[in-house]
């Protein structure tokens, strides 16, 4: 590769880092060829990826980016997982290290945030969404209750039939399945 190309392939991997929300730094040593392939295809299909890096060429990549601080982790056969969403990547490794002992997760980041193996590993295995880690963010439930709340709060200083015409809107869009809103208008009486 001369100078031109590892320009021109910094400049990729950069872009490529730059768009990511995470990323997981692995050694591969001892990965076959097809084991690789297979790993890159479970990394696909959720959304992520996995790329090979030369160690020189990625610290240079990572310089000025969020990911900077990932650059004492490139040492010997390194590899990168990453995704927008960090329980996909995150996934895919652990899944991936706890069938193979080659593939060793020596840590990751999260949006800039250095982030140690147990800290991976500690990610929900059923998160599905951005950032979502055990017990960090407010479950589904919590987050309607607390919108059904609201919406009802705001329900009980319209009038009858404005409250009634904004259901009617909401049911009609399928918005809140005109459940929230109900509940509001009932509490209204005539």
């Amino acid at each position: 590769m001369d100078r031109a190309q590892k320009q021109e392939h910094i400049k990729l991997l950069n872009n490529l880092v730059k768009n990511q929300s995470f990323i997981a730094v692995t050694h591969y040593k001892g990965l076959s060829v097809k084991e690789l392939e297979d790993l890159r295809g479970q990394a696909r299909e959720v959304g992520a990826g996995f790329k090979i890096t030369k160690n020189r060429l990625m610290k240079i990549a990572l310089s000025g980016t969020k990911f900077e601080c990932l650059s004492e982790m490139f040492q010997g056969p390194t590899a990168i997982a990453y995704s927008e969403d960090p329980v996909a990547a995150a996934k895919v490794c652990s899944n991936f290290s706890k069938n193979n002992d080659d593939l060793i997760i020596l840590g990751g980041a999260l949006d800039g945030e250095i982030m140690d193996v147990a800290q991976l590993k500690n990610l929900d295995p059923t998160a599905t969404s951005v950032g979502q880690k055990v017990d960090s963010t407010p479950k589904k439930a919590e987050v309607e209750s607390g919108l059904q709340a609201q919406v009802d709060g705001f329900v009980v200083g319209l009038s009858q039939s404005q409250a009634m015409a904004l259901e009617e809107s909401y049911q009609t869009r399928g918005l809140w399945g005109g459940v929230a809103l109900g509940v509001g208008v009932a509490s209204l009486g005539t």
